[in-house]
């Protein structure tokens, strides 16, 4: 995993300086806003606006949420988790 500094000019992300990285390769970005430490939480507002809201949307379609929990849940508790 790399880190680009970059800045949103409001339609896209822009990075401050060069990418080494080849042209129209598909790319997964998680926004950490500079000068926020991971300890501090994200308001409302925040996380309504952010990419975490709906970002598995699409990996299960048609299935109930509640269901997808559950065999997580199974799932991490057959591999030796709580």
């Amino acid at each position: 995993m790399i880190a680009i500094r970059s800045h949103y000019d409001g339609r896209v992300f822009v990075p401050d300086g060069p990418v080494d990285l080849p042209a129209n390769v598909d790319l997964l970005l998680h926004v950490h806003r500079l000068g926020k430490t991971p300890e501090q939480h994200m308001t409302a507002k925040e996380m309504a606006a952010s990419a975490l809201v709906g970002l598995w949307r699409d990996m299960w379609p048609g299935q109930d949420s509640s269901d997808i929990a559950r065999r997580l849940r199974d799932e991490a508790q057959t591999r030796g988790g709580r």
